[in-house]
């Protein structure tokens, strides 16, 4: 009877024999892992019992847990874990166990002392406010006596198909609780600043327009994206958007991935041009895109298995944004430096961080790799923005360029009508230097017989010949365009009108005295100016003074042509000048 008495204690001596050196608790323990301390046991079928791993035929399967051992790739196999936990110091201690990722079913904890047991059931299919600890993984709390040694089983199990990783962690609740707090204050600067760059992508598309800048809404929509699908990774989108909705939180998973590929790729093509630069990789993507779309439907109808595949092959497929960026940059795109380089360490982690997660044994650094994917998807962002930034200056120095370009005529160089008429009110300064405006006037003579009898090429030279002339008498704070046709316009900023003529009667001789060579003849040519004032001081309008410098204009054609007149001042032939009012 004695010996039936103590055979409990005598199996769990023979289950924990052949256990290695158990954890040793401490006031100052965080994050422990078991691996090293820790047995492992895969159960294939995901049938085994609490009491049929205890029989000998299982006992003799565990083996020991080793880095090695932590990610177990996409499975459905379920895994047992054997440890034992002691506290030598004189005070009841509380240890916390928690897993290395947020995508764990549930998880049972066995904690045994002197033969008997204590089951504890959590799973992320209950309600956030039924955990232990209001912490973003699943965790247990475990008491331990003084000089106590405690030993325990866990059983990871995932009711679908999806990526396991084992790696469990020991803490003491007190220092746990400290950890928390730099934990927080961390990821709160991180999602901090997802969020800020966030609402400074969201203010940039607002502020470009929302449909001639798209890809500043395509990176929002991205950024987003991926802010949510690190806040289901790291379990903080269970524990402040959705905690009483577990089903949302297991189910949305595949779904971000989705939509993160999807918008990633529409951003990379409005912001590179691909369409144009690269059309053949450009329906690529579009082509990779409407998979995602597929995908993303076909799991809204329930199918798992294949849109979990699809899905992980999403986020790896973003690994050819960098080769993306490189073709735009060959095609002439210079401004994707920025791109490329925020890509190549984002896609880099990425190949790892998946490869780690979905191969078994493949990494022996556990879920690292993802940690050093957070940090990369910051910077990619980061540089992202630079790249958008960048874009938008080589556009606005486009613009500014096309701009100048449209306001300065082809043929000759000069301005042209369009640049005097939006620039009009920049000569209004004129007023407080206490100098005048004076508009010239100027019109070709008999211009239509030099087209008729020399063609028009002939008569292109000699307008350029004219424009030449006017830069050379113009000065900076002086400007001359080319009016429309055979007619010319200056505005020059003199002292007084005897200034300003001076300066028309001056570009008259020239223009009569330097004939035009066209072969082996010389082409004569004359010209006539109008002089007006504009009197900024009366805040006379350009239009009446442009109207006044025509009838002056008129005036010297009628006169006989080659000859400056002004309104209502003097007018000057080219041989002897006389007063003349029209």
């Amino acid at each position: 009877m004695r010996s039936i008495r103590y055979w409990p204690l005598w199996l769990f001596w023979c289950c924990f024999a052949s256990l290695g050196e158990p954890i040793p608790l401490s006031q100052s323990l965080i994050n422990q892992g078991l691996t090293g301390y820790a047995e492992v046991l895969e159960d294939e079928t995901g049938q085994l019992t609490f009491s049929d791993i205890q029989q000998p035929q299982y006992q003799a399967q565990f083996q020991a847990f080793t880095p090695a051992d932590i990610n177990r790739g996409i499975t459905r196999s379920h895994y047992w874990l054997k440890f034992a936990i002691r506290n030598d110091s004189q005070t009841p201690l509380v240890w916390v166990l928690t897993p290395e990722t947020s995508y764990i079913d549930d998880l049972d904890l066995y904690v045994g002392h002197n033969g008997s047991w204590v089951h504890q059931h959590r799973s992320d299919q209950q309600p956030f406010s039924m955990r232990d600890l209001s912490y973003r993984l699943l965790n247990f709390r475990v008491n331990i006596g003084p000089n106590e040694q405690q030993y325990g089983y866990l059983k990871i199990s995932n009711r679908t198909l999806e990526t396991v990783s084992i790696q469990t962690y020991i803490s003491e609740q007190s220092a746990f609780s400290d950890y928390l707090i730099k934990e927080n204050l961390l990821f709160g600067v991180y999602y901090g600043l997802f969020f800020g760059m966030a609402i400074f992508a969201f203010s940039l598309w607002l502020y470009s327009g929302v449909r001639t800048s798209p890809y500043y809404g395509y990176f929002f929509i991205y950024l987003s994206w991926s802010m949510l699908m690190w806040g289901s990774l790291n379990g903080f989108n269970f524990q402040f958007l959705w905690p009483n909705h577990p089903w949302l939180f297991n189910q949305t998973f595949h779904l971000i991935y989705l939509l993160v590929a999807i918008f990633a790729f529409q951003f990379s093509r409005h912001l590179l041009g691909t369409k144009t630069l690269v059309p053949k990789l450009d329906k690529l993507l579009l082509a990779l895109i409407g998979i995602y779309c597929g995908a993303f439907v076909l799991r809204l109808f329930g199918e798992y298995e294949l849109v979990l595949y699809v899905s992980f092959f999403s986020l790896l497929s973003m690994a050819i944004n960098p080769i993306v960026g490189w073709l735009c940059y060959r095609q002439g795109n210079r401004y994707v430096i920025f791109y490329i380089a925020a890509w190549v360490p984002y896609s880099l982690s990425l190949v790892v961080s998946l490869t780690s997660a979905s191969s078994d044994g493949w990494s022996r650094f556990g879920m690292s790799t993802l940690h050093l994917t957070q940090v990369a998807v910051l910077f990619e962002c980061i540089m992202l923005i630079l790249a958008m930034l960048t874009k938008m200056r080589h556009s606005s120095h486009q613009l500014q360029a096309e701009a100048e370009l449209s306001m300065v005529d082809p043929l000759t160089q000069l301005k042209n009508r369009r640049f005097i008429e939006q620039c009009t009110e920049e000569f209004k300064h004129a007023k407080e230097q206490h100098v005048e405006l004076w508009v010239l006037l100027i019109d070709l003579d008999y211009f239509k017989r030099v087209n008729d009898e020399h063609g028009h090429a002939v008569g292109d030279q000699i307008l350029v010949e004219l424009a030449q002339i006017l830069k050379s008498e113009c000065r900076s704070v002086d400007v001359a365009a080319r009016w429309g046709g055979e007619e010319f316009i200056i505005i020059s900023t003199v002292v007084n009108h005897q200034m300003a003529h001076i300066v028309a009667e001056r570009i008259r001789r020239l223009f009569a005295n330097r004939t035009s060579q066209i072969g082996n003849k010389d082409i004569a040519h004359t010209l006539s100016i109008g002089l007006a004032q504009w009197h900024i001081d009366h805040n006379q309008e350009f239009a009446e003074c442009l109207q006044q410098a025509d009838q002056a204009l008129y005036q010297a054609k009628q006169n006989g042509r080659d000859q400056v007149v002004s309104y209502n001042g003097i007018k000057l032939t080219a041989n002897s000048p006389q007063t003349k009012t029209p």
